[in-house]
């Protein structure tokens, strides 16, 4: 696989030589998300000046926010502001940026939070054939055909699975979560009746942390056990309830088998099932500042908490120093809890207003209420007046964070946060109702991180999607761009 660094680099240089013609852009084969070869076959733009349309994720289904929107061809002029080239559009009266396309372009534009386009593409050739849009990683391309309809050109853009033109994803499995589920219905595999991932069906690569799997996928300690093994990887997805070492992911295995998953997950550091080593810390560190992109969910806290200490200030050992807590100490979450989480990105909101998702009718959590399984209207998803969104499913002894470390935690971006129950680490004291993030981000040197203190419906699979899992959903592709608003 061509590691994340070299595209960049490649694409750099490129972009700085500003010499990319298309019939030179389709000669080389693939070259990262901004080729993907071929195309063509339609009438080309003709006398379009305007094209218009959505950027779709690759379920053909959802829209994608914040998407770089192009049509390959030897570069025009680009906006500058504060020494960086930047791409702009105008939605709901608002300018918003994206990033550059990562090879040369004729025009560009960004998606708006509903993944809606228009391009401007009077400076581009008649007869250029494909349109194509990028989130980081992630890109898609669409055959542009305008003969007939040169003054109302459309063209929707689908996500890509192919080698080459996504993002090169690993998903290390995990007791209580499965955000692979959430990766196929993106169109990234296939999910059966009850909205899990067939396996074999996947365009990732996954790793067995949990003993899950059965010898029929590789454990974690091939992908953990080196950092060049990680860096063939974009994006590297941690589960809740992981485990770097495969006889411990057994132990767990036969726990969660010998007590169920809730009781499971309370013991889980107690009876010593996890341990970040000092080795993998530093190594998942170097993986993130080359470029890499962590995405951990619940008890996977200390694959972040002791690799990137200045990401956030979790519950426990009582200071504000950005230094590596003690591992474990910040699990002390309530389960069966909902809380009325307030989204704090306005693009994010935006996006959530249009998406539907399963109802969560009463104040259980999504596993009290498994019979909720079609998804519903977007009014079962978000509250537009407060921006808020019902986050459910937590089990015993989830991660809880504190608050951003003083001083230096602007650098990192709360998504997400509501009023939780947990019990205070320090003082073993009941807090209940108390306002802590749920969701969080930060660039890493070249890379990112995400943290979220919930993961997907665990307790209750459904093919559709549940609200967290929506929110997970679109941070898939964000910390793949940007990482923070």
């Amino acid at each position: 696989m061509i590691s994340m660094k070299r595209q960049w680099l490649a694409r750099t240089l490129l972009l700085a030589l500003g010499v990319l013609a298309i019939g030179g852009l389709f000669a080389g084969g693939s070259s990262g998300c901004g080729d993907s070869g071929g195309g063509g076959g339609g009438s080309g733009l003709g006398g379009a000046t305007t094209v218009t349309g959505t950027a779709l994720a690759a379920n053909g289904t959802d829209p994608i926010a914040g998407a770089t929107v192009f049509i390959p061809g030897t570069p025009t002029a680009l906006t500058v502001a504060g020494g960086k080239s930047i791409v702009q559009a105008t939605c709901d009266g608002a300018v918003v940026e994206c990033d550059d396309p990562p090879v040369g372009s004729c025009a560009s534009v960004c998606t708006c939070a509903d993944g809606t386009y228009t391009l401007d593409t009077s400076a581009c050739p008649a007869d250029s054939t494909t349109i194509r849009y990028c989130k980081g990683s992630f890109c898609g391309e669409a055959t542009l055909d305008c003969a007939d309809n040169p003054d109302a050109c459309t063209a929707n853009i689908v996500g890509s699975t192919a080698s080459g033109s996504t993002a090169n994803i690993a998903v290390v499995t995990g007791s209580f979560d499965e955000i692979q589920n959430v990766l196929a219905k993106l169109g990234f595999g296939t999910v059966n009746e009850f909205g899990e991932l067939e396996l074999g069906t996947e365009s990732f690569d996954l790793y067995d942390g949990d003993g899950s799997l059965g010898g029929t996928y590789p454990d974690s300690s091939a992908l953990f056990g080196s950092l060049s093994a990680m860096q063939a990887y974009d994006i590297i997805f941690i589960n809740c309830g992981t485990n770097e070492d495969p006889a411990a992911a057994l132990a767990l295995q036969a726990l969660v088998a010998e007590v169920g998953p809730e009781a499971a997950h309370t013991a889980y550091h107690v009876a010593g099932l996890k341990a970040v080593s000092t080795d993998l810390a530093s190594r998942i560190r170097s993986y993130i500042e080359g470029g890499g992109t962590i995405f951990a969910t619940d008890l996977a806290y200390d694959y972040v908490e002791q690799s990137v200490p200045e990401f956030m200030n979790f519950e426990g050992d009582g200071t504000d120093v950005a230094t590596a807590e003690t591992p474990d100490i910040a699990q002390t979450g309530t389960s069966g809890i909902v809380s009325n989480a307030t989204v704090m990105d306005g693009t994010m909101s935006s996006w959530l207003e249009g998406r539907s998702s399963n109802t969560i009718d009463t104040a259980d959590s999504p596993g009290n209420s498994c019979t909720t399984t079609v998804n519903g209207s977007s009014t079962s998803l978000l509250d537009p007046s407060a921006d808020t969104i019902r986050i459910g499913d937590f089990l015993a002894g989830w991660g809880v964070m504190e608050g951003k470390h003083s001083g230096i935690g602007s650098e990192t971006f709360v998504w997400i946060q509501g009023p939780v129950d947990f019990t205070d680490p320090d003082d073993f004291s009941a807090q209940n109702g108390v306002v802590r993030p749920l969701t969080a981000t930060r660039r890493v040197g070249s890379g990112c991180v995400l943290y979220s203190s919930y993961h997907t419906s665990h307790s209750c699979a459904t093919e559709g999607f549940w609200p967290q899992e929506r929110v997970l959903q679109y941070l898939v592709f964000e910390t793949a761009g940007r990482c923070v608003p």
